[in-house]
């Protein structure tokens, strides 16, 4: 299964960045957050995003 990726981050105005994603399903996200720096805001979307979808044992059998 293909993981979430960051294609861009930006600053908007002073501590508020701008992160561009591709999630797991390949859906294009734009979210917003407040940060100090690029690895602030990276950290909180990467954070933001959902997790793996957990599955049975027979489902993963």
């Amino acid at each position: 299964m293909p993981e979430s990726r960051i294609r861009s981050v930006r600053e908007l105005r002073c501590g508020v960045w701008e992160v561009d994603i591709i999630d797991a399903s390949r859906k294009r996200l734009r979210r917003r957050f407040r940060a100090e720096s690029a690895d602030g805001a990276r950290a909180a979307a990467l954070a933001s995003l959902p997790g793996p979808k957990a599955c049975t044992l027979a489902e993963a059998l």
